[in-house]
């Protein structure tokens, strides 16, 4: 490989010094500190080393002022906000703006721009009203509360600068726009010579402070560029550099030419994140030690750690990890996350000593702490979910023993920390946890003892919900940090990182577009035309920012690897970055493409059939006493899931049902229907009957839903339309009758009554039928046999002919005309005397649709003679779900 940017740059520093005593190195982060001082001795320095500060240490150093940000510039922010303004805004609704607003702040200031001209033309009513004009509409509420807002951003915009300057502290921008000012003075003062290292995309603070200091011969820039998108004015990586090429001129220094060097470049496409990590280890088990040693992983989204730690090959003996893995990403975060949770939903639901389900489950099946769970818990979750209870009543939680405590709201929201934090304590003391656990509870309850200074600093947080914001905050801002040697071994880092860093190999993860560059992504509240003309960064000069570490990290190198996500799913996803199509259009090099598909381990086969086994055989064997029409229709659907059902007898488990879902929607329409005509079996329908039933309904609908659906707790917004549609398709069964009575004579004979019947099939299996009918009325003397349905029906799969009966029992969607047969066999079996009826869906969410009459050669009327054409194929279908020589098979779909 040859020589890294900061050999050259440590080369020529020794050149020209033989003391440092004066000097400070300036660079733009933290880790390359580290690299310098290791360059020094292998370079075979042996005096003092320089000062090595980061941008921000310098700033701070110029001003003597304490860089602020987070949490604590949140707060002291709205007490800007609230002293200057007359806005009863609480804390959670400032929160809502709060982060946005501080960027631009610190955009204006690091900006140096007219911050007076900037926001007074923001609240400019006659700019605004020219907008309005131009829209053809006159000064608007919404034009009139921009006003206002900006108003009130402009005066807090002058109040935080003030109150924050007396305190000693600044936020970076204000920072940056103090040390510019301060230069002059502390040049004056003070000997050193300032070497800036490595740096690009420089604020316009930091950039007059350059200035500043080499026009007084107090600094020296070491540029990283090469020639390749520095002399082309079309590559945006150069965008940045060129300006300060022609500022210092003669003084711009390095220019190399490194990146047009033969390179092995490899672009390779996967579909889905994860799929990233898996490849990137079976990369890395294809290296030696030597090779992995001078490996960096590069995430272009970091978010990809923790799968990618879980991909590395157990051949990677040495590797450092530099951006740490954020607690927010730890499984134990989401435990503590829900206990917020909890409280917020309380407060939001407005339920006294009551706590949500979900919350609830979440907590009490949480992995990290279910050594601290008794029994109890589980009796619990399965109330929840046999008996759907939305809202679980907190005495029944007491019960759960030392976990209570934590379901338990304190008096004020400000003593919830501290409760938190006995509880940690307690569960350190008294329980067993592994190295890990302790870990990860002492960062919590670092984390909750912060939330306890906080809310004792500023009482402003007033619910759980401004609490949980300020708990997420701290949870990005802090990171587990991993034990590693920094100097040695397979690095991995952020793009960020690579700064200054030259590395012999390179694998670069999520070269999506949308992700490097992050594009169009505006996170400001200043419009885009004013931040270009008050010269402001906008999304265009941070493309450049990352196209410059792009190129800057494959100029030195000997071979890269880019991978990205060619998964469409998701607004610009699967699309490769434009710095890869770049690289393919414009680059001398020849760039090898590959499309790689995900590596399954072939000694696990899914199982696509099933054999019939003793044991199969045995359970079909009891089975075909209790055949139900549904069960034939299920079979045609997915043999598979048949057998895990009617063989193994797996069902899905009880889901709370917040929501009204099918099931319960047709159970709510089949129980009213049921006790609002069973008064009036065998009784000739009429409209003042009907006036009466009508009159019932809503009493009758209302108790159903609360005995079925909500167990006492309140209906809440989805329930609520979900609910009127099961009232419209009530009224439609209604309205429907009551016009079929008016024109013809209607007799409801039978509200759900349960049949069974014998049946021998073609191959002579005595089988037997049993099941359920929705309704039988008669009409005008002739006997109907109804099933309803609330969803689509197609006429069509109803009706059969000798060219097309074979169908009933091959196709899927002759489940519905299957379930008819049966009934109808079923009620010609208890009742020999009947030889004729129709069978039926009864379609309930159109008021318009008559019945779909199951229909031999388009005869909707069935007769013994022609129910044997639709049960001779049944039978073979049965059957064949008897034959032990055919297995189960998967649905192809």
């Amino acid at each position: 490989m040859m020589r890294t940017f900061l050999q050259e740059v440590v080369t020529d520093l020794m050149q020209e010094h033989t003391d440092f005593s004066k000097t400070v190195l300036v660079v733009p982060g933290m880790r390359p500190k580290a690299f310098i001082k290791k360059t020094f001795i292998e370079e075979g320095f042996q005096g003092i080393l320089p000062e090595i500060l980061t941008i921000e240490e310098l700033l701070e150093k110029l001003t003597t002022l304490k860089m602020v940000s987070g949490i604590p510039l949140w707060f002291s922010t709205f007490q800007s906000y609230k002293t200057v303004t007359d806005n009863e805004k609480s804390f959670e609704d400032f929160l809502k703006f709060a982060p946005t607003l501080l960027k631009d702040f610190d955009d204006i200031d690091a900006s140096l721009t007219n911050h007076q001209g900037l926001l007074n033309m923001m609240i400019s009513e006659e700019r605004i009203k020219n907008w309005g004009k131009d829209m053809d509409i006159g000064l608007s509420h919404i034009m009139s509360n921009h006003i206002g807002f900006w108003t009130d951003a402009r005066a807090t915009f002058y109040e935080l600068r003030k109150t924050l300057l007396n305190e000693g502290k600044a936020y970076r921008g204000l920072l940056a726009r103090r040390a510019k000012e301060l230069t002059s003075n502390y040049l004056a003062n003070h000997r050193e010579e300032f070497i800036f290292i490595g740096f690009n995309a420089l604020t316009q603070a930091e950039k007059e402070i350059l200035i500043q200091m080499m026009d007084a011969d107090r600094a020296t820039a070491y540029w990283d560029a090469d020639t390749y998108y520095l002399e082309n004015k079309n590559q945006e990586a150069g965008d940045f550099l060129r300006q300060y090429r022609k500022i210092f001129g003669d003084k711009f220094k390095f220019i190399a030419s490194n990146f047009e060097q033969t390179k092995d470049l490899t672009i390779i496409n996967v579909p889905k994140q994860e799929t990233q990590s898996k490849l990137v280890g079976n990369l890395l088990d294809k290296l030696n030690e030597e090779q992995k040693n001078k490996t960096a992983i590069v995430l272009g989204d970091e978010q990809l750690l923790p799968s990618v730690l879980n991909s590395l090959p157990d051949s990677v003996e040495k590797i450092n990890i530099t951006m740490g893995l954020p607690l927010s990403s730890i499984p134990m975060a989401f435990f503590f996350k829900e206990i917020i949770k909890l409280h917020a939903n309380k407060e939001k639901f407005d339920v006294n000593k009551k706590y949500y389900y979900q919350n609830i489950i979440h907590i009490l099946t949480d992995n990290n702490f279910a050594h601290l769970f008794n029994p109890e818990s589980s009796e619990i979750l399965n109330a929840i979910r046999t008996q759907n209870i939305i809202f679980y009543e907190e005495d029944k939680l007491t019960a759960l023993g030392k976990v209570f405590h934590l379901f338990k709201s304190p008096k004020h929201i400000h003593d919830f920390p501290a409760m938190i934090v006995d509880w940690i304590n307690y569960v350190q003391k008294e329980t067993n946890t592994s190295d890990f656990q302790s870990e990860y509870l002492f960062r919590f309850r670092s984390i909750f003892i912060q939330l306890d200074n906080f809310l004792k600093l500023f009482p402003y947080i007033e619910n759980y919900k401004s609490l949980n914001q300020l708990f997420n905050q701290l949870l990005q801002s802090e990171s587990v940090s991993f034990v590693g040697e920094p100097l040695v071994g397979l690095q991995l880092l952020g793009m960020l990182e690579t700064r200054l860093l030259d590395f012999e190999h390179i694998i670069i993860t999520s070269v999506n577009e949308g992700t490097l560059p992050l594009g169009r992504q505006e996170n400001s509240l200043i419009p885009f035309d004013f931040k270009k003309n008050y010269g402001l960064n906008t999304f265009l000069e941070n493309d450049a920012v990352y196209a410059y570490h792009f190129y800057r990290l494959i100029q030195r190198c000997t071979s890269a690897t880019f991978i990205y996500n060619s998964d469409s799913e998701g607004l610009g996803s699967g699309e490769p970055s434009r710095f890869l199509l770049q690289l393919l259009l414009e680059s001398p090099h020849q760039i090898k493409q590959i499309t790689a598909s995900p590596v399954f381990n072939k000694d696990k086969k899914i199982a696509l059939e099933v054999e019939k086994t003793d044991f199969v055989q045995n359970k079909l064997e009891e089975w075909k006493n209790y055949i139900s029409p549904s069960a034939l229709g299920g079979y045609l659907w997915d043999p598979i899931t048949f057998y895990k059902r009617y063989i193994l007898g797996l069902r899905e488990e009880d889901e709370v049902e917040e929501f009204a879902g099918d099931a319960t929607l047709g159970s709510v329409i089949h129980e009213t229907l049921d006790l609002l005509y069973r008064p009036y079996i065998d009784t000739i329908l009429t409209p003042d009957i009907y006036k009466k039933i009508r009159q019932d309904k809503e009493s009758v609908f209302n108790n159903i839903v609360q005995e079925m659906l909500l167990k006492g707790n309140e209906k809440r917004g989805k329930n609520i339309v979900i609910l009127q549609v099961a009232r419209e398709m009530i009224d439609n069964v209604l309205r429907k009758d009551l016009k079929l009575c008016q024109e013809k004579e209607l007799i409801i004979r039978e509200i759900e009554p349960s049949f069974h019947a014998t049946y021998q099939t073609p191959q002579g299996h005595k089988v037997t039928f049993k099941g359920k009918i929705d309704r039988v009325d008669e009409v005008d003397n002739v006997i109907r046999v109804l099933d309803y349905k609330t969803g689509s029906v197609n006429p069509n799969d109803l009706k059969f002919t000798e060219k097309n009966i074979e169908k009933i029992s091959t196709e899927k969607q002759s489940a519905k005309a299957i379930q008819l047969a049966i009934y109808t066999y079923m009620y010609f079996s208890a009742k020999p005397e009947m030889r004729e009826l129709t069978a039926g869906i009864y379609p309930l969410r159109y008021f318009s649709k008559d019945i779909q009459p199951l229909q031999w050669n388009k005869n909707g009327l069935i007769i013994t003679e022609s129910l044997d054409h639709f049960m001779e194929p049944i039978g073979m279908l049965i059957d064949e779900i008897l034959n032990p020589t055919i297995p189960f098979m998967a649905a192809e779909d």
